[in-house]
């Protein structure tokens, strides 16, 4: 295996499994803590990296992507946080929350490992690889908030006033493509991976239909 390679690794792999696993344990805590118990019923509030991590979307997409660009792209994303909307007390509102659980947790984790890089520096640390460690923090966590707050806000506006019931305006569709939803009225289910999302909007109905009435059912999302 290249060396620069196994350096890269090294250098980035308690960043990224830190910021992965904090991000997605803050979406289900937020979820817990505003009244849904959906994702830690299944065990996704957790500070274990391998209820979070995706075989796919986390090993083997970013490994794929380094080899084939040279290290110049890697992209990546962990298992979905399902949160269910109509069991929150407050659906529009502490749905954002949710949702901006887990871009906050990027945003705190960078700061935080800029004060290790500065702490390096005052303790007058020599050895690169520390030094190189608290960079790859700081990236990871502001290029992870970033995209997801992109993701967040673009399905939010879609999203409109849907989070209380009514009409369904959105179809949310990730990179990997499990995202999804049903037709309005149905429960339906949102998808925000970790690097970004597409978002589509549905055809809104006809002028002669009837307006729909509220939507009642299941309103459940996950996060990413």
């Amino acid at each position: 295996m290249d060396s620069s390679l196994i350096q890269t690794l090294a250098v980035y792999a308690l960043p990224v499994l830190f910021a992965i696993t904090l991000h997605e344990a803050a979406h289900g805590y937020v979820a817990k803590l505003f009244g849904d118990n959906t994702a830690y019923s299944m065990g996704r509030v957790s500070l274990n990296p391998a209820r979070h991590i995706d075989p796919i979307g986390t090993i083997a997409v970013p490994l794929l992507l380094y080899f084939m660009t040279s290290g110049q792209f890697v992209f990546g994303y962990a298992k979905p946080v399902p949160v269910a909307f109509d069991h929150l007390r407050n659906p529009r509102w502490h749905g954002m929350w949710v949702a901006l659980a887990g871009p906050g947790s990027n945003v705190l984790q960078a700061f935080l490992w800029a004060l290790v890089a500065v702490g390096l520096v005052v303790a007058r640390v020599q050895e690169p690889f520390f030094t190189q460690m608290a960079q790859a923090g700081v990236l990871v966590n502001l290029v992870m908030a970033a995209f997801n707050l992109f993701a967040h806000r673009a399905l939010w506006h879609l999203r409109g006033a849907g989070a209380g019931g009514g009409w369904r305006d959105h179809q949310g569709v990730d990179a990997a493509g499990d995202g999804g939803a049903q037709e309005p009225g149905a429960a339906d289910a949102a998808t925000h991976p970790g690097a970004g999302a597409v978002s589509r909007a549905a055809a809104a109905p006809p002028p002669s239909m009837p307006a729909p009435t509220p939507n009642t059912s299941t309103d459940s999302h996950k996060y990413r």
